[in-house]
């Protein structure tokens, strides 16, 4: 979708339906949902939460996309990532905020409910963008998340996440719900044409290192990892 590739953003619904209709075919349809995962670039707004919206120029194939998924019973998936809206926002207390770690909070001034953390503002956001379409019944599925342990010199501190999935309390938006959340990764993506921080996301990998082969900066993102997953997991069972 974001991908500015028009040729290949008109393709996408058809791919969709191309394969639920071989799923149908072979008697599958109604056992394996049919979904594409969206970057929170498909977002023209997302604070406060409430004020969540689509960017318009996805407007019609956003519609299609969101009608297959109604249609279907299939998830929105989204990958909303703190780290990214850290590494954007030069608010002081936006480390804790990203972190799930103590902090004094962002008010939502048309719902006046007050967020803790990213994560639920992210995913309220996206909630607040389906609502807004006429499509709020559509479940949310975090397709990807984590949180880098190593990054490049010019790279903020890049995880806390696990422990806030596990707790089932949802977001503020929608309590008591379980969202399915899928971690990137279990190991690095060493070959990936990008900064260091985006190919530093292992899990495993970074208990494969040994602390002096890095540098300070390093030691206090692999803090940061294993602080944003050990939260997330009180949110939903991942």
């Amino acid at each position: 979708m974001t991908s500015n590739d028009q040729n290949l953003m008109n393709k996408l619904l058809p791919a969709m339906q191309n394969v639920q209709n071989a799923l149908n075919d072979a008697s599958l349809g109604g056992k394996i949902k049919v979904s594409t995962v969206h970057s929170m670039g498909v977002l023209k707004q997302s604070e406060p939460p409430s004020s969540g919206s689509f960017d318009p120029s996805y407007g019609d194939l956003m519609k299609g996309l969101l009608e297959f998924n109604s249609a279907t019973g299939s998830p929105f998936a989204i990958n909303p990532y703190p780290y990214f809206a850290y590494r954007s926002d030069t608010r002081p207390e936006t480390l804790a905020f990203c972190l799930f770690q103590p902090n004094a909070g962002r008010m939502d001034g048309n719902t006046k409910i007050k967020y803790m953390n990213m994560f639920d503002a992210q995913v309220d956001a996206v909630y607040s963008a389906l609502n807004s379409m006429g499509f709020k019944n559509v479940e949310i599925v975090v397709a990807e998340t984590g949180w880098p342990f190593k990054g490049d010199d010019n790279d903020v501190g890049p995880s806390i996440e696990i422990a806030h999935l596990r707790s089932m309390v949802g977001t503020p938006l929608m309590p008591g719900k379980s969202v399915d959340t899928y971690l990137l990764a279990l190991y690095d993506e060493d070959l990936k044409p990008r900064p260091r921080s985006e190919r530093s996301s292992g899990s495993q990998s970074q208990k494969l290192q040994s602390d002096d082969e890095d540098s300070s900066q390093s030691n206090w993102m692999r803090k940061g990892v294993a602080q944003y997953l050990d939260q997330l997991a009180h949110l939903v069972e991942i």
